[in-house]
């Protein structure tokens, strides 16, 4: 053991020099010590395993932090140590590591779990520092090597646990060295006969195999150098799992009936061209494979303009005829650069590895960037200029650049020490009270989490409590809270919910709610309107058979297709005026003007005078007959501007929405009030700047009928620059609501400006 951990150590300073060999052997000895007393299953003495996945960890030139938290990692939890001895022994960086790892072997997945997603999620969301995500692997790559120590059972679970959480993390980072270890010692131990059948046909073939990838290595390079290109070339079979994922879904049983077995590399050399990296060369290399060998249809994808989720990035493609001339075997071909290259291999750990590679060669030969780095830019100008290599020629920015790089990151330690898992930087992981894990967007709100439970819990929401506290029905949840809903029998839905929520599923099932109950209203007050502006345009009201509607663009329509309509006017989907542009001729608009009268528009109120004595209904929230009581210190009342602030056990306290005491409140516990009922309607013209876009007149429609404003009309002004004109004229009922409606409008897409005309 001891000669393994100065083979450790020995390996560590090719890419850390000035490691610090004490601290190491100080680690080494501190585990065995805590250890002593413990065995593997094997039967092996416990440091066996931490000195193991120190060395798994090498191929990812760890720091040297990371190195001393791999032999300590399961010190802390498995013996009398303590995190704060190993704080105090190996430094506060080593301890966060070892309490990362404490942490994550919490995270346990079951056989067949429905929440393995969201497991591998708050897995990743747990872990900011990613040395921890990558601790955890190794960890569980050499677990997975053990494994046949194990009693059957747990075999069995671990073997489930890892193909359906350590595997997909593996893969999501972008770490394919460890995702297709794991892969296939999983495989091994579910599926063993399997395996062993695959595995066994693999073998019979294996010398036919080596030859192919030795001659197709020979015939691209030999073709690449033709062309001028200079590149590394290399093939490498794919994994026992691979295939039998292949096999199962192609529906085979014998490897000798699929061909994509193995795949050929072609590694080209990084090209930056003014500060940015240049991928032209890559698909100039695919027209030359395309044109000197036959590819294969639909076998070509781009993962270079539209990478992988996990960052990765390659052209794929399948020709004929790259190893024997007398054996038509189609072969993938891989198309990347070296820096793509090393994050396929390596993934989310490439992008510190590639800083500190010493050197970069192709085809024999090579820059070394170590010493490039104490050269003049005219010396490195003359290292580019000594090879014959032309596409070489073209990378003194590319080399000058990573020289730049390499001065600018003092040390690996310190470039890692920076490096978090944000993979899901734009998703949040909360829990219900039992416990499970639900998957929202950042932002959202207890309203979309309720939905996320369930349908019916979402349309009876009135509250929530997070981590035991009442919070406003729009606060923003955050990573790692429990959320617990209210509900009431009797409740329902509110249009107000649509101005925050962040899901598709509880933005639809609000929406659906209001179409079920409103259909009938909403085919009632559709037709309301349409026979409204039939009369101004001095045109006969509906039928019963809605006549008027039989043709629409030139097309018929059903009674039932007439019927919704209505209904999208009611419910303010279609304008009435933008329908009868379609049903009538020009000439027939036109005429019918004649008869429309001029509204008129009233001026907006600066106040708009309400009375106590009218008991006016208010919406705090948007949920009406909330409990509330007015405050002593802005004495506020209905006809002030307001805000409410959720106390702890004392209901909702009004304030003005100018009151000082605010500034001192938190943000999160305001909550938006409004005062309705007894209060006239005024009109108001709207002008709203657009850029042209299919459904864009209907998105700013669902705007005004998100917050209950009624379209009296609607036009389309002269096309200004770019931009078209939308002119509205709506009514509106209190102060609040315009500032409200006009700031939505303008987050509508494609919309520039909207603003009141009077």
């Amino acid at each position: 053991m001891v000669n393994i951990i100065y083979e450790i150590i020995e390996a560590a300073k090719r890419h850390i020099p000035d490691l610090n060999e004490g601290r190491v052997l100080r680690a080494f000895d501190f585990a065995k010590e805590a250890h002593k007393e413990q065995k593997r299953f094997s039967g092996e003495p416990y440091i066996i395993h931490p000195i193991s996945v120190a060395q798994i960890l090498l191929d990812f030139h760890p720091d040297e932090d990371t190195i001393v938290a791999a032999l300590l990692h399961d010190v802390a939890e498995d013996t009398t140590k303590t995190l704060e001895e190993i704080g105090a022994l190996f430094g506060e960086h080593v301890k966060s590591l070892c309490w990362g790892m404490v942490k994550l072997s919490k995270v346990r997945s079951k056989l067949n779990d429905p929440q393995v997603d969201n497991l591998r999620k708050l897995f990743l969301a747990m872990a900011k520092d990613f040395r921890v995500v990558l601790l955890k692997l190794c960890d569980r790559l050499h677990n997975m090597r053990t494994l046949e120590f194990i009693k059957p059972e747990k075999r069995l679970r671990i073997a489930h646990e890892t193909l359906n959480v350590y595997a997909p993390i593996a893969g999501r980072l972008g770490i394919y060295r460890l995702k297709s270890q794991l892969e296939d010692l999983c495989f091994k131990n579910l599926n063993p006969e399997v395996y062993e059948d695959i595995h066994s046909q693999l073998m019979k073939t294996e010398k036919w195999r080596e030859q192919y990838i030795e001659n197709a290595k020979k015939v691209l390079n030999e073709t690449l150098a033709k062309e001028g290109i200079l590149a590394v070339v290399d093939g490498r079979a794919k994994s026992t799992y691979s295939i039998h994922r292949k096999l199962q879904k192609k529906g085979k049983d014998s490897v000798d009936e699929i061909f994509d077995i193995f795949a050929m590399r072609v590694i080209l050399p990084d090209i930056y061209k003014y500060g940015k990296e240049y991928t032209g060369h890559i698909y100039t290399t695919l027209g030359i494979l395309h044109n000197c060998f036959t590819p294969l249809a639909n076998r070509f994808k781009d993962y270079v303009a539209v990478p992988k989720i996990n960052g990765y990035r390659s052209l794929h493609t399948t020709v004929m005829g790259l190893g024997q001339k007398d054996h038509m075997q189609p072969t993938e071909v891989q198309i990347r650069t070296s820096e793509m290259h090393n994050y396929a291999e390596f993934g989310v750990a490439s992008h510190w590895m590639y800083e500190e590679e010493k050197s970069v060669g192709f085809g024999g030969m090579a820059c070394d960037l170590k010493k490039a780095q104490d050269k003049t830019p005219a010396t490195l100008e003359q290292a580019v200029a000594s090879t014959s290599a032309p596409l070489l020629k073209q990378h003194k920015d590319w080399i000058l650049k990573l020289e730049k790089i390499q001065k600018n990151i003092k040390n690996n330690s310190e470039l890692m020490e920076n490096l978090s898992v944000d993979l899901f930087n734009d998703r949040i992981f909360v829990m219900t009270p039992r416990g499970d894990v639900k998957d929202l967007p950042i932002g959202a709100s207890p309203v979309d989490f309720a939905y996320a439970v369930h349908t019916d819990v979402g349309n009876m929401c009135v509250g929530a409590k997070v981590n035991g506290n009442i919070v406003p029905i729009n606060y923003a949840l955050k990573n790692g809270e429990v959320v617990d809903i209210i509900t009431r029998k009797n409740a329902a839905p509110s249009q107000y919910w649509l101005s925050f929520v962040r899901t598709a599923h509880a933005r639809n099932r609000v929406r659906a709610w209001f179409r079920n109950l409103d259909g009938d209203k909403n085919l009632k007050d559709g037709k309301r309107l349409l026979n409204e502006k039939l009369q101004q345009l001095g045109k006969p009201p509906l039928d019963d058979s809605l006549g008027a509607l039989r043709v629409m663009d030139g097309k018929k329509l059903s009674l039932k297709d007439r019927q919704d309509l209505l209904k999208d006017i009611g419910k303010g989907a279609f304008l009435p005026c933008t329908v009868l542009k379609r049903v009538f001729t020009l000439e027939e608009l036109l005429i019918g003007r004649r008869h429309e009268k001029k509204m008129e528009v009233a001026t907006q109120p600066k106040k708009i005078p309400v009375e106590e004595k009218e008991k006016p209904e208010v919406y705090i929230g948007g949920e009406p007959n909330m409990p509330y009581n007015f405050v002593r210190c802005c004495d506020a009342s209905f006809k002030d501007e307001l805000v409410g602030y959720v106390t702890r056990g004392r209901g909702i306290s009004i304030h003005k929405k100018d009151c000082p005491v605010l500034q001192n409140m938190k943000d999160a516990r305001l909550i938006p009030v409004r005062v309705a009922g007894g209060i006239k309607k005024y009109p108001i013209s709207i002008r709203v700047e657009v850029e042209d876009r299919v459904g864009i007149i209907r998105d700013i429609s669902s705007i005004f009928v998100e917050s209950k404003i009624n379209i009296i009309d609607f036009s389309q002004g002269e096309k200004e620059m770019e931009n078209s004109i939308l002119n509205f004229i709506v009514e509106i009922e209190y102060f609040d609501q315009l500032d409200s409606v006009l700031s939505n409008l303008e987050k509508v897409q494609s919309v520039r400006r909207a603003v009141k005309l009077n």
